[in-house]
């Protein structure tokens, strides 16, 4: 089975998109950590990577779309501008984050 080339580029940035804001939550959490000198929970730590994993994986889909749309404009029918591609744009950071959030319940 073949995928789309377009199709991938969404699960490339999706993916990218998720593990990138996965990180920068933990960034801010640990920044946030040695600012204050409040020793937070581990749970704290999971729950800041599924936000920053799924506003980010949100955010790569709607800026990706507006990309396909760009293209669009100067060559005509070259993407296809769809809101399920925004989704799966934004599936595999929505799956990391629950996996982040199922671990930090169960912590």
């Amino acid at each position: 089975m073949k995928i789309a080339s377009d199709k991938l580029a969404h699960l490339k940035v999706g993916c990218l998109g998720g593990v990138a804001g996965g990180i920068v939550g933990l960034l801010v959490e640990s920044l946030f950590s040695a600012i204050t000198g409040v020793d937070l929970p581990a749970t704290a730590a999971h729950v800041s990577a599924a936000t920053g994993s799924l506003v980010c994986a949100i955010t790569s889909g709607l800026v990706k779309e507006f990309v396909d749309y760009q293209d669009n404009k100067a060559m005509p029918g070259m993407h296809g501008v769809e809101a399920w591609d925004a989704v799966a744009t934004a599936a595999p950071g929505l799956a990391l984050a629950a996996a982040l959030l199922a671990i930090a319940a169960n912590a």
